[in-house]
């Protein structure tokens, strides 16, 4: 289990969001959510052509004629990922980050209900099954505790 690379990138994709989440957070009490937002955006342009025509040029040119199936996925997910950004910038200036952090660990399980609704795929075990239930269930207990 603890050699699967998969399972190290995923934890330090959460390691990374904790930490940006606590340095949002101080970040947001000088800045608004928008221009924080604004400023991330700009830089992630930037890194991610660079990156994206050294390692690829030919596939980042071909990307406006791989048709409208492809562009309209890319759309919606650029659409999505800004949304969902805004939305927990501005959870964690309404609450704080560790609050929104453990909310919004609960995209998993909306994950596999849109995997199911858009694609028709089951990407759950029964291990996974009680993995979601801890979740929703450590959700409910932070309700509850921040009433």
């Amino acid at each position: 289990m603890f050699t699967k690379l998969w399972f190290w990138l995923s934890i330090s994709a959460a390691a990374s969001w904790g930490l940006e989440y606590v340095l949002s957070e101080k970040l947001m009490k000088h800045l608004p959510t928008t221009m924080v937002l604004a400023f991330t955006y700009f830089a992630g342009a930037i890194v991610f052509t660079v990156y994206s025509l050294v390692t690829d040029k030919d596939l980042f040119f071909r990307v406006p004629t791989m048709g409208k199936d492809v562009l309209l996925l890319l759309a919606g997910v650029s659409i999505l990922w800004m949304v969902a950004n805004y939305l927990i910038f501005a959870s964690i200036k309404a609450s704080n980050a560790t609050l929104a952090g453990m909310v919004e660990v609960t995209y998993p399980v909306f994950a596999l209900l849109f995997a199911w609704l858009l694609y028709k795929e089951v990407q759950l075990s029964p291990l996974a099954l009680g993995g979601a239930a801890l979740i929703f269930t450590g959700i409910g207990l932070i309700l509850y505790a921040t009433e």
